[in-house]
């Protein structure tokens, strides 16, 4: 598709060249270009653009600066700056919204680093407001200093020079008091616990004080939030805040950064893939990414590990300092003119959101009227089977599509046969995590979620809610706003015609229908089983109550007290999203389910049970589907 919008915007610069105030080009215009303009301090840069999805490509040439507005395809982009005597810059740039801003114009101001000025190995984040973009956080900016960021990760030949020079025994390089389950640990005990697999000094990871060979240029691995502090004073610089981690890319691109990033695998060397926004590499995956702020008796750990769901790239992580597992890293900042009282405010711990009251339940009035807001005049499902793939040996897998409940536009609905077994199935209805509103590529469906219910013999329901995935559009920030409640009736919907269409179907049994929702889809679910009262059975992943406050009608804690279904929690305890104490607990209690028929399991992991307890958590799933649908063999 992106290729396809640059070749159209090649052929309506030819067009304008021949036709003159078309109605029909302006129009075509809107859609294929945006307009950009670049200043630059000190003037005369040379500018370079690129297609964000063109990466082989030849750069082209836009001029010098200041550059007027000039006319792009639209998309993300690459701008490449160049100057004599100046550092090159090379970023990522957003484009303009299609839906907001149709007719905005992109003007940029980037300010050049002469050569000298900071370390090629850094770049400068300009002063201005930063702001903690991860969930449950209040997103509210602060004002900061400019500061420099390292390009990269800190690599195991970057720690080895601090190995080597002693950096494990050179007591005034670790200038924090060692903590590890509210314990105080001395210097000498916490050196022995930080041994290599031989038991000498050095990461987790490496033997006999070296890293693996051939690894110089990987980011360095296996170390505690404490060494990385350490190696941060040995070098002359700190630890990042989050706020600082965060400034130094953006998580409102992620789609672009995950797309070009390390995950779905192991570490790889580090700037092997294209820089991020701010031109700085594997913020998101390769590594998680130790950060200065505590919360509790935890430190923040962002980006998420090649090994970790894309989604930990905009979620919080959290570990204890002493954790030393073989997916953290970290790089260094340098704060430059900071003063001590703006960077204390920025390094401070923090507060996470105070537990939400116990609620008591609304009356039965009330009830029925915050149900009231999720009705809608029936309408015919109109349904069809647009397309039928049976290119996997385990599943056929149908698109269908039928009319919305609310609006002139269509439902996409993948339903996954088992070829397995024989007809009717049992079926599970998916919801999604968040992740599905940044995805537009039905190619990006969470399979791996999902495809291990069919291998067991059932079918798998995938609505595409509104606002997801190739129905992916601007969903209200705003979790206060009539319009964020206006999406929960879209998404209810949505869901109720997908079982009211399966009801149509004869090799659907439903009289076993399976609830199963992921993160925003198992924090959801509360509100879906108090609903809908067709479902047998629910399982709620990663999900939690959340503590950002919304209006009262959709307040997942009114509806918990009005679930009968039987339901299965599964969490992890170390969870930075839906924490154990705050969000966890609260929802299971709220749970209106009799005590013998709900259950909350817990791994020791983060917001990402699969990521490292995968087939414990499946184990746990079937046997819960089993138990209330009954056995598929």
């Amino acid at each position: 598709m992106r290729t396809t919008i640059a070749a159209a915007f090649s052929l309506a610069l030819r067009l304008d060249e021949v036709l003159d105030d078309d109605p029909l080009l302006d129009e075509l215009w809107m859609k294929l270009a945006q307009t950009i303009s670049v200043a630059t301090e000190p003037e005369g840069a040379d500018i370079y653009f690129r297609a964000y999805s063109a990466q082989e490509a030849e750069w082209e040439s836009l001029g010098a600066s200041p550059l007027q507005p000039t006319q792009a395809p639209f998309g993300l982009f690459w701008l490449k700056i160049e100057r004599d005597g100046f550092q090159t810059i090379e970023s990522l740039f957003p484009r303009r919204s299609t839906i907001s801003s149709p007719t905005e114009d992109l003007s940029f101001q980037v300010t050049l680093n002469p050569t000298d000025a900071i370390p090629e190995t850094m770049v400068r984040v300009p002063t201005g407001p930063l702001a903690v973009s991860l969930f449950a956080f209040d997103n509210v900016p602060v004002e900061a200093s400019s500061y420099l960021m390292d390009k990269h990760e800190v690599t195991n030949a970057d720690f080895k020079s601090f190995v080597d020079e002693g950096g494990y025994g050179t007591r005034e390089l670790w200038r924090h008091e060692f903590r590890y389950r509210e314990k105080r640990v001395s210097w000498e005990v916490a050196m022995r616990q930080f041994r290599d697999e031989t038991g000498r000094p050095g990461p987790s990871t490496w033997e006999v004080g070296a890293y693996p060979e051939g690894r110089a240029r990987y980011p360095v691995s296996g170390v505690s939030w404490f060494e990385g502090a350490a190696y941060c004073v040995f070098v002359g610089k700190r630890l990042p805040s989050i706020y600082h981690w965060l400034g130094a890319t953006r998580t409102s691109m992620a789609d672009a950064v995950i797309s070009m990033s390390n995950f779905g695998g192991g570490p790889m060397a580090v700037a092997i893939h294209p820089p991020g926004p701010r031109g700085t590499y594997d913020m998101a995956g390769n590594v998680r990414e130790w950060c200065s702020n505590e919360v509790g008796e935890r430190r923040y750990i962002l980006g998420g590990a090649a090994n970790q769901p894309t989604f930990m790239f905009y979620e919080s992580d959290v570990a204890f300092p002493m954790d030393r597992s073989s997916t953290n890293g970290f790089r260094c900042a340098d704060f430059l003119d900071a003063g001590r009282t703006e960077l204390d405010a920025l390094m401070a711990p923090i507060e996470l959101p105070v537990p939400p009251e116990k609620l008591e339940p609304v009356s039965d009035e009330v009830f029925e009227a915050y149900k009231a807001l999720f009705d809608f005049d029936p309408v015919p499902l109109d349904s069809n089977v647009d397309s039928v793939d049976v290119s996997s040996p385990y599943w056929r897998r149908e698109k269908i599509t039928f009319r919305a409940a609310y609006a002139e536009e269509d439902v996409a609905l993948y339903l996954f046969l088992p070829t397995s077994r024989d007809p009717p199935f049992q079926t599970v209805i998916y919801f999604p995590g968040v992740a599905a509103q940044r995805q537009s590529s039905p190619d990006k469906l969470q399979m791996r979620y999902v495809a291990f219910l069919i291998h067991s013999g059932r079918a798998v329901a995938y609505p595409i809610y509104k606002g997801t995935h190739e129905r992916k559009e601007p969903i209200p920030e705003d979790m206060r706003s009539r319009a964020f409640v206006d999406y929960h009736t879209y998404w209810m919907s949505d869901l109720t015609r997908t079982v009211d269409y399966l009801e149509t179907r004869d090799d659907i049994d439903t009289d076993k229908l399976g609830y199963y929702g992921f993160s925003w889809g198992g924090t959801i679910g509360a509100m879906v089983l108090a609903l809908e009262q067709r479902f047998s059975a629910a399982v709620l992943l990663d999900g939690g109550l959340s503590p950002i406050p919304r209006r009262p009608e959709i307040r997942i804690g009114y509806y918990a007290p009005r679930v009968e279904t039987p339901v299965l929690m599964i969490n992890g305890s170390e969870d930075a999203t839906f924490p154990l104490e705050r969000s966890q607990k609260p929802l299971f209690d709220l749970l209106g389910t009799p005590a013998e028929n709900k259950q909350h399991i817990l791994f020791p992991a983060g917001h990402a049970v699969f990521s490292r307890f995968r087939n414990q958590a499946i184990g746990k799933i079937l046997d819960w589907f089993d138990r209330y649908l009954g056995p598929t063999s």
